[in-house]
């Protein structure tokens, strides 16, 4: 998919930017899909591990969606509005996520409908990103509770404004309009915004600041081989709703404190050469792997994102980084809690 962004920034300026400033990414490749139905609630609820019922409209949330065994099938963002609900997955998982609703679904009245081509998401992130958006988009987005709705105005053209979770402390917005109005919605706001410090930033530059902020990313920190604790995702699982898809094993896991791996971020003392996932060691043993990383031209430093053993986290032994005679070592920096 082509990209409604051309960014004249060098790779530096655009990290920096997401992380100190404010940037504007496509994120159109996340996929978008209306749920609809009297029973739409009522089944999301029966087999996401978050309390859907507890919002209303405008408001939205993150979930997990679980296998029996509490694996992530996806982490999904969804929005209630007065007749439907709508929900983002990640990028190229959607089928994936559509045949997991259908197993489920027996008699409801539930619907789904893919509206991916219809819908462009764009997303100002970073520290100014709040001010920016207030100002030149809906003055009501500063105020928005996380995963909030409220509609916005960018030039001539209409768009929903949805508070995320950003990748720094600061709130990110994606900005939702109809794929043929993006480019448009996109120019307007970078010439208004610009002078604020709004710059276009492409995906290598996202890339590099979600793994140093700690956001992780479907298919490498999220996905069967993992369970939404590890991940550190405890903002998108309910402990007081009830039953779900996954539930129990999930519960086990907090209640006798049996998670045993945590997503963490991780400096390197030098990444070059290597591509992820890469075995993680400590003392000699397998301490867990790494997942994601980034460095130069992106990042001064390098960073990177894995699932690391509590085990090795309480030894305080250095990670080595490959193999268990590596050069390259690796620092835990903090546990994701998201």
């Amino acid at each position: 998919m082509t990209s409604i962004l051309t960014p004249t920034a060098d790779p530096a300026a655009q990290t920096r930017a997401l992380l100190q400033a404010a940037g504007l990414v496509d994120a159109s490749s996340i996929q978008s899909f209306v749920l609809t139905g009297k029973h739409r609630v009522d089944l999301v609820q029966r087999i996401s591990s978050n309390d859907l019922k507890k919002l209303a409209p405008g408001d939205g949330h993150a979930n997990c969606f679980t296998t029996n065994k509490g694996r992530i099938v996806d982490w999904v963002r969804l929005f209630v509005k007065d007749d439907a609900v709508l929900m983002l997955t990640s990028p190229g998982n959607g089928a994936p996520v559509v045949q997991w609703l259908d197993r489920y679904t027996i008699t409801e009245d539930f619907h789904v409908r893919d509206v991916s081509a219809e819908i462009a998401l764009l997303h100002a992130l970073g520290p100014s990103a709040s001010a920016i958006v207030a100002k030149h988009v809906a003055a009501a987005a500063s105020e928005l509770k996380p995963f909030s709705v409220c509609p916005g105005r960018v030039g001539a053209h209409d768009v929903q404004v949805i508070r995320s979770e950003g990748l720094t402390t600061s709130p990110g917005y994606f900005l939702l309009c109809g794929r043929s109005e993006a480019a448009a919605v996109a120019a307007s706001l970078l010439e208004r915004a610009g002078p604020d410090g709004l710059i276009a930033c492409d995906a290598e530059a996202f890339a590099a600041a979600r793994i140093h902020e700690g956001l992780p990313e479907f298919a490498r920190e999220l996905g069967q081989d993992f369970h939404p604790l590890e991940a550190g995702l405890w903002g998108s699982v309910s402990f007081t709703k009830g039953c779900y898809v996954g539930q129990e094993v999930i519960a086990r896991l907090n209640t006798y404190d049996k998670v045993m791996k945590h997503l963490v971020r991780l400096e390197l003392s030098q990444g070059e050469g290597l591509t992820a996932p890469v075995p993680l060691f400590s003392n000699g043993q397998d301490a867990g792997v790494l997942t994601s990383l980034a460095g130069p031209p992106h990042l001064a430093t390098w960073r990177a994102l894995g699932y690391v053993k509590k085990k090795a986290q309480a030894s305080g032994a250095p990670l080595l980084v490959g193999a268990v005679d590596s050069a390259i070592t690796a620092r835990v920096i903090d546990r994701i809690k998201l």
